[in-house]
């Protein structure tokens, strides 16, 4: 099967080929069949011999008297715990779980934690700050009757211009309308992604449509009038903004939890000031009649978290080498958003997925050569 290009393209486990740019996968897909791991990669890995062991925790990795990684100690579904040797361990827990669990893995040969001889392990959390401002429109059909991911994006501001913002870096434009009726029901602006705050704990709600006989023409008015446009940050790594682990806190099963030490910096309060204002410019632009809705930062919410587990070819200035190889353990890999060095101001999932792939050719080519006596 071709694309418009006429390159060919190989269905995975027996699925046809994902059309480019399809939207809300009308086409009968499988849910998020384009890049979600549960339907891309587990199905052929199961097949392949791969056991998943779900509803686990692992309390850490555990090492031998060489200093190399040779397995975990896990507590399962009921609380029982196991220890599992193994030859290579993988890490994929992304910018929180993964410093935490290294942080857990404390030993005689790795007081401070697992790999992190530099004190790197935790620092440089990075994420993606979103600002959403919602807007009113006179004409209904500025906004869709249903949520479409694939609304405006603009990479105007994407790039850095300090001399002219007085900050670096930038931000990525995006927008759509409601993700479905019951938001707008509810009086909940639109929002083209989710964000970490639950909705229930929002604040900048439009306030709850009336109820009875009014709804349906409120329900209207707002869901067909109402347009949201988002920008997503790049936020720069700072060694302050980290994971530690909490001196008290644990668990259900007495695992130390992770503790936040995170302060939005000078440079994104100038940007996010800086996109506020270039977003309402832009929604006034396009016809709209008010803006009726800003979420601040706090509640925009902030996700793809990245960089406490840095790459780099400087073992005294990183946690993992190009190929997501620890500098201090040599057969212990980390592929998830911990290991990136910059954010960028767009969605990261495909480069993280990218990365895993590439570090797992890495290590079926190199497995006899990774660990030596």
């Amino acid at each position: 099967m071709a694309d418009d290009h006429g390159h060919d393209h190989q269905p995975l486990g027996g699925r046809r080929p994902c059309p480019t740019n399809c939207d809300a996968c009308d086409e009968g897909c499988p849910r998020e069949a384009k890049n979600s791991s549960d339907v891309v990669f587990w199905p052929e890995a199961l097949k392949n011999g791969v056991e998943l062991r779900t509803k686990s925790r692992v309390r850490e990795i555990t090492v031998d008297k060489r200093g190399l990684a040779d397995g975990a100690v896990y507590y399962d579904e009921e609380g029982r715990l196991f220890e599992q040797k193994a030859r290579l361990v993988v890490m994929a827990c992304n910018g929180i779980g993964t410093p935490r669990l290294l942080l857990n893995s404390k030993s005689a040969k790795f007081p401070h934690g697992l790999a992190n001889t530099t004190g790197l392990i935790g620092r440089n959390l990075m994420a993606h700050p979103m600002y959403d401002v919602s807007a009113l429109f006179e004409h209904e059909s500025v906004a869709p009757r249903r949520y479409h991911s694939n609304g405006i994006i603009s990479d105007q501001f994407y790039e850095s211009d300090a001399g002219n913002r007085g900050f670096a870096r930038g931000f990525w434009w995006l927008s759509s309308g409601y993700t479905g009726p019951v938001r707008a029901a509810l009086g909940e602006p639109p929002s083209p992604r989710a964000t970490l705050v639950p909705a229930a704990l929002q604040t900048n709600r439009f306030g709850a449509l009336r109820w009875g006989s009014a709804h349906h023409a409120a329900f209207e008015e707002q869901y067909t009038h109402t347009a949201g446009l988002s920008f997503l940050c790049e936020e720069l790594a700072t060694e302050n903004n980290r994971i530690e682990l909490d001196p008290t806190l644990t668990d259900d099963l007495g695992i130390p939890a992770p503790k936040l030490f995170f302060k939005r910096s000078d440079n994104l309060e100038k940007m996010a000031a800086f996109g506020y204002e270039r977003t309402k410019e832009m929604l006034m632009a396009a016809g709209a009649s008010k803006i009726v809705s800003a979420a601040p930062l706090r509640e925009g919410g902030a996700y793809h978290l990245m960089g406490t587990a840095r790459m780099g070819d400087n073992p005294s200035k990183s946690v993992v080498d190009k190929w997501g190889c620890a500098h201090d353990v040599k057969n212990l890999f980390i592929i998830d958003g911990s290991v990136m060095v910059t954010s960028g101001a767009v969605v990261v999932t495909n480069t993280i997925q990218a990365l895993a792939l590439r570090t797992a050719d890495y290590i079926k080519n190199n497995s006899r050569n990774l660990i030596t006596s």
